[in-house]
């Protein structure tokens, strides 16, 4: 029985240490795992800088027409001023 329990350990010790050796990667799958990450981040970063570039659009349009209305509410101001206090 004793023999039998020690020929599985011994047989459980070498199968770890055979599963130990194939899990060591490569020096080629370190580079394609870094360029698939570095290909992933600059996707990322090309979605970021378009999601920005999209929100700075829409604050300019929003800041155009706000300037446009107040120079139309200034103007529209002007014009009452003058009529008020113009010539008669």
């Amino acid at each position: 029985m004793k023999i039998h329990a020690m020929e599985r350990m011994e047989q459980t010790q070498k199968r770890k240490s055979v599963e130990g050796e194939r899990k060591r990667s490569s020096r080629s799958d370190t580079s394609l795992y870094l360029r698939e990450r570095n290909k992933f981040l600059q996707e990322t970063q090309k979605e970021e800088l378009a999601l920005r570039k999209q929100e700075l659009m829409k604050l300019i349009v929003q800041q155009q027409q706000l300037q446009s209305k107040q120079m139309q509410d200034f103007q529209a101001m002007m014009f009452t001023v003058l009529n008020k206090f113009g010539p008669k």
